[in-house]
């Protein structure tokens, strides 16, 4: 590239997008941002998200836009597990006004082994994204206790015009600093896992907590040290990497996933059946 004739990306990093405030390089950053925020689409934070993404695309011109969808197709992200919000939008709007006026919200919840939803009041603190999905953080009067709840499984959310005070004093990151995601815990655990290869190199790439230690070993396996306020999200992770993970403390854990694990082996001891087909009903 000559300094004569420089680059598109470089003659409209020298230019300021002064309709918008933005430089290219902000500006870019914010239209690729668009494409994480699918998930979102149909509500609130979804339609603001295509306005700002159409108004970039009026201001970057044509022949921008193209390189702009060139760039773009760089950088992907798989479905695996993402949750569509578009049915939840409503849900998800009202939740957002809740939270912004700090009012109280009745939510109809359903939880993963409920069977029918059960109706209570909710003091809403704020939204968290946590593996594909949204979480609202909030205060159960019911319970006297901050819990979380998937906002896919809130089936009715009605917002009152009853107020409520955020005290001053509560530090929901904090809360939260001592879990491997969104479970506040009241506990203090020390944890020992032995990885053996080649999952100790995957772990050992990334960070999981705050309080990680991470040893390897001459065998090529790895130790790796937590202290946490609770394993509820530590099971179903370990499980994940299969024999490639061992518990060594606690001890109360090495049980629990050992049960696991005799249970799955039983399962898959006896011969599969399918579970018999639903019938339609018969018209008379």
């Amino acid at each position: 590239m000559s300094e004569a004739q420089p680059g598109l990306v470089r003659q409209w990093r020298l230019l300021r997008l002064l309709s918008l405030g933005f430089t290219f390089d902000e500006a870019l950053a914010m239209y690729l941002g668009h494409k994480s925020l699918q998930p979102l689409a149909g509500t609130l934070i979804g339609e603001a998200a295509e306005r700002a993404y159409c108004k970039l695309r009026a201001a970057f011109g044509p022949r921008v836009v193209r390189y702009l969808e060139k760039m773009r197709g760089i950088f992907g992200e798989t479905a695996f597990g993402v949750t569509d919000y578009g049915p939840h939008a409503e849900i998800l709007d009202r939740l957002l006004i809740a939270i912004e006026e700090h009012r109280v919200v009745f939510i109809a919840y359903r939880s993963q082994r409920a069977t029918e939803p059960v109706t209570y009041d909710v003091h809403p603190y704020r939204l968290l994204r946590h593996q594909g999905a949204l979480y609202l953080v909030g205060y159960k009067p019911l319970d006297s206790a901050v819990r979380t709840w998937r906002v896919d499984r809130i089936l009715q959310a009605d917002v009152e015009r009853m107020p409520f005070t955020v005290p001053a004093d509560i530090d929901l990151d904090a809360r939260l600093a001592g879990s491997l995601g969104i479970y506040e815990g009241h506990d203090d655990v020390a944890v020992t896992l032995r990885f053996r290869p080649p999952a100790a190199r995957f772990v050992q790439e990334k960070k999981w907590h705050s309080s990680q230690r991470l040893t390897p070993q001459r065998d090529g396996s790895l130790l790796a040290e937590l202290r946490l306020s609770s394993t509820a999200e530590l099971k179903p992770w370990i499980l994940s990497f299969g024999p490639a993970a061992e518990v060594l403390e606690p001890l109360s854990l090495r049980a629990e996933i050992a049960a696991d694990l005799q249970a799955m082996a039983a399962a898959y001891g006896q011969k599969p059946t399918r579970p018999a087909a639903n019938r339609e009903p018969q018209k008379t």
